[in-house]
């Protein structure tokens, strides 16, 4: 007798290194209940991802082409420091972090700053897979708008899920907000999540944007790097007993 599992969940979902999966037989309709164990050198689920699983439909989506390739980028118009591909170790100076891959040799950067009011845009066209869940991606920011006069509205990063091609969003997910008049030169390496659950199968533009309300009120750095479209795939496993199947996350 066989079942079948989903192989790939958002890393969000698992609170510790085992998961139960319950189904249904094909045959009785009556539930199973499976094990789902993550093993020893697999990546905890919980907390690591790899852009270049095989399954992501987004392309260079950790800028190891050393360009844009495969993104649409878009500078907001006088930049503070311009947007562009770089590998480690590379700073605007204002004792703001260097720059720093997360997977690779190469991340995107820009100033997160300049002549406002403007954008900054990292984007991709992509047709989203029917199993599609989540959008997982790392990124790092640096601002100070305290040693600088004229701040008066946050600068931010949101996420937008446009149509194919661009235009109003469909979907926005405001993921880091940077408060007038404070200063934060390094937030560390973070990690977002997106839910696409609702675009699956669909022609759509997944678009990083940072807003830049005004002119030049002081300087700032932003990375983005290790861009991942979450999908789920069916893996099959065998019955062991009644009522329990084992099987390992993969």
């Amino acid at each position: 007798m066989r079942f079948s599992l989903l192989r790939r969940i958002s890393t969000s979902v698992f609170a510790a290194s085992l998961a139960v999966v319950t189904m249904l037989s094909a045959a009785t309709g009556a539930p199973y209940s499976a094990d789902v164990t993550w093993q020893p050198g697999m990546g905890d689920p919980r907390t690591s991802h790899d852009c270049n699983d095989p399954l992501n439909p987004l392309v260079n989506c950790s800028f190891e082409t050393g360009d844009f390739g495969g993104w649409v980028a878009t500078d907001i118009p006088g930049p503070f420091w311009p947007l562009q591909v770089v590998p480690a170790g590379i700073s605007p100076g204002f004792d703001l972090f260097p720059s720093t891959p997360t997977e690779g040799q190469f991340a995107a950067v820009h100033g997160f700053d300049g002549d406002g009011p403007g954008t900054i845009s990292i984007a991709q066209d992509v047709v989203l897979p029917f199993e599609v869940t989540t959008l997982e991606f790392d990124y790092r920011a640096g601002w100070d708008m305290f040693n600088f006069p004229g701040s008066t509205q946050p600068r931010t990063f949101t996420v937008h899920v446009e149509p194919f091609g661009g235009g109003a969003p469909l979907q926005s997910d405001l993921v880091l907000t940077a408060d007038p008049g404070s200063i934060n030169l390094d937030t560390g390496p973070l990690k977002g999540l997106v839910v696409l659950a609702a675009f699956a199968g669909a022609p759509v533009r997944i678009n990083f944007e940072c807003f830049i309300p005004e002119a030049f009120t002081g300087p700032g750095h932003f990375q983005l790097d290790n861009v991942l479209v979450n999908v789920m795939e069916p893996i099959s496993v065998k019955a062991t007993n009644w009522g329990r199947i084992k099987a390992s996350y993969r």
